[in-house]
């Protein structure tokens, strides 16, 4: 049972992921869940971040005009990662909360860290198909348990030559699939309630907000120093999980 508070910690959180997201790109359900992490058990904010970041990167993989060419070219990666969420997703019941809220901020900070560093692996060419399998599997392994849709599928889209405006729409289009896939895995695992769906839902509405008012500022916001800033505080908001499970 949701008390009014816990609705209004959830709309001011949805509302400020939204604004990040609209300013650098992308970040809403990586932030969202570990802000959520800091008040619920993780496999709570694994399913308020489903219908806010289903909606959100609706809107960023129509931005481009490149959605089909993307979607061939991320094929085998996709269907992998699709594939390991759904089993992953499995063993929620059985592994202890605690756990995955360590390994969630483990992975945020793996992300953060990696993408300050400009870390980045060539994977272009014959390399692509088959590393992407493999970086699909471990990817939606990681979204199944901890529904962090980013590590290290991020480090994938950044390996794979994509230019700028097809690498946001290739984001959008990873976190997509990976939310519908995870929501479609809870809902069968009985895991997804109705309370929980309808604060989803309304969490839509401050995220897509959000998101517009982030797309505004982004005009008068250095977009490099703002993303230098989240980074730092997800790598704070990283060991605070792991330090306080």
């Amino acid at each position: 049972m949701y008390e009014f508070s816990d609705i209004v910690i959830i709309i001011c959180i949805f509302l400020f992921c939204g604004t990040v997201k609209g300013i650098v790109g992308f970040g809403l359900p990586v932030l969202a869940i570990a802000l959520l992490s800091l008040v619920f058990d993780s496999r709570i904010g694994m399913v308020l971040i489903l219908m806010p970041a289903i909606a959100t990167n609706i809107w960023q993989i129509y931005v481009g005009g490149k959605f089909l060419e993307i979607l061939r070219k991320l094929a085998p990666f996709l269907l992998a990662a699709m594939g390991a969420i759904w089993f992953a997703s499995g063993f929620l019941s059985v592994v202890d909360g605690p756990l995955l809220t360590r390994l969630l901020g483990i992975l945020l900070v793996i992300y953060a860290l990696s993408t300050l560093a400009g870390f980045q692996m060539d994977l272009t060419g014959r390399r692509e198909k088959w590393s992407g399998v493999l970086i699909g599997l471990l990817n939606g392994t990681f979204t199944g348990l901890t529904g962090s849709l980013s590590v290290p599928g991020v480090i994938f889209l950044n390996s794979i030559g994509l230019p700028r405006v097809m690498l946001r729409q290739a984001m959008g289009l990873m976190f997509l699939i990976s939310s519908v896939t995870l929501m479609v895995a809870l809902f069968f695992r009985g895991a997804l309630s109705v309370e929980a769906n309808v604060v989803s839902a309304i969490s839509v509405v401050p995220a897509l907000a959000g998101m517009a008012l982030g797309e505004w500022l982004a005009k008068y916001l250095s977009e490099s120093l703002f993303r230098k800033i989240f980074l730092i505080g997800l790598t704070m908001l990283g060991a605070t999980l792991i330090l306080n499970g």
